[in-house]
């Protein structure tokens, strides 16, 4: 009887130091996820979610990223059964080769070309904030741009959609999602107009086959990021990020969490559904709240319909102008006249001479005199060597 009582204390000991090696790996966890999550934060939402507990980030399902991958064509682990049985699958390995197809034709020497060319051409921009503006779906042109950005912001006319994970336990449904999603990228992708964002493919019912958030999460992946959460935001009246939509005047949007590696920070990506033009901004005041208070960030402007140009989205300009570092734009981005040159230096790349709408004379006059060599890759709504990019930095003291 002793023998036993002495057995059953060791156990509980044992046990008793378990839960306390446990809650103590936990904590660490928790303090490793926040102190990433403070390099990228500039606003106090994400404290919030931090400090209430409403996401964890440190819990990331590694589910998100392997469904991520499966739905870019790209290999996933065995233990996750249900997908490597799809993987395993021939019509899988028909869809995972058209994706390959894809990539190598369209993007795998872009990015190399990109790549390169920002290294030797672009000044070194220590912001990590990156603002896209007119993005559509399109995460491939931030982060390849600014690989050591943490905190991208997009957002466009367009709804996101939703992501669920529990359509891939339906091997007709995510066949069928598969199918959808190779039509549509082999059109996004072949157009003239790359990665326009409206009048294009995009007719897709988006909200039924989730192709808006498919496209955003293949980019991120096929670029060798893991994905650790997805999640559907709403932006408040009280400049407030909330999980769910309270009334019909939150904003909607999505959130993207993902890393490079296991020891590189946390990156998030954010998109939300908004016009962006002076009279919706007017009728959603929280979003002059959320862009002021960041103090700063770095702007990427492409295929964006010359929105810029007009005086309905004088906000944004003065927004754009008043808070960057730096602007990457296409000719459709900020006409030159805004740009005040004691302010600023402007270097002018590739090639301008047929755009597709606004002539602007004077940027013309600026091409002929000062861009030397044709771009190495596609940029905005042209084709690579017919590719125009306007790199605008600030001075220092401005």
């Amino acid at each position: 009887m002793y023998n036993k009582l002495v057995i059953l204390l060791g156990i509980l000991i044992i046990q008793f130091f378990l839960c306390v090696k446990q809650k103590n790996t936990n904590n660490m966890n928790n303090q490793v996820s926040n102190n990433e999550f403070k390099v990228i934060n500039n606003n106090k939402v994400t404290n919030h979610f931090l400090q209430h507990g409403s996401i964890r980030y440190d819990l990331f399902n590694k589910s998100y990223d392997d469904t991520a991958k499966i739905l870019s064509g790209l290999k996933i682990k065995k233990e996750y059964y249900h997908l490597h049985k799809i993987y395993l699958s021939s019509w899988y390995l028909k869809y995972k080769n058209e994706l390959d197809n894809i990539w190598n034709k369209y993007l795998k020497t872009n990015t190399i070309n990109l790549k390169n060319w920002s290294k030797l051409n672009l000044k070194p921009i220590n912001n990590k904030i990156i603002l896209y503006p007119f993005s559509g779906p399109d995460s491939y042109s931030p982060i390849a741009f600014f690989e050591n950005g943490k905190d991208f912001i997009l957002f466009g006319e367009h709804s996101s959609g939703v992501f669920s994970n529990k359509d891939f336990f339906d091997h007709s449904k995510i066949k069928n999602k598969m199918n959808i999603f190779i039509e549509y990228i082999k059109s996004y992708l072949k157009i003239d107009q790359f990665f326009k964002t409206a009048g294009h493919p995009l007719s897709f019912k988006l909200k039924d086959t989730d192709i808006f958030v498919t496209t955003m999460i293949f980019f991120l992946s096929r670029l060798n990021y893991t994905i650790l959460y997805i999640r559907k935001i709403f932006l408040n009246k009280k400049n407030q990020i909330i999980p769910f939509k309270k009334n019909k005047n939150n904003i909607e949007g999505l959130e993207i969490v993902f890393k490079e590696n296991k020891t590189s920070f946390i990156k998030r990506l954010r998109y939300f559904t908004i016009s962006m033009n002076n009279n919706f901004i007017r009728k959603n005041s929280q979003l002059v709240d959320y862009f002021t208070n960041y103090q700063s960030f770095t702007t990427i402007v492409r295929s964006s319909f010359y929105q810029l140009h007009k005086d309905d989205f004088s906000f944004l300009r003065n927004i754009i102008l008043s808070k960057s570092i730096a602007i990457i734009q296409d000719d459709s981005g900020i006409p030159i006249k805004f740009y005040n040159l004691k302010n600023w230096d402007i270097s002018y790349f590739g090639y301008y001479h047929k755009p597709l709408a606004i002539f602007q004379k004077s940027l013309h006059e600026q091409y002929l005199r000062k861009s030397i060599t044709r771009l190495p890759f596609q940029y905005g709504h042209y084709r690579q060597n017919e590719s125009n990019l306007i790199y605008v930095h600030r001075k220092k003291g401005n």
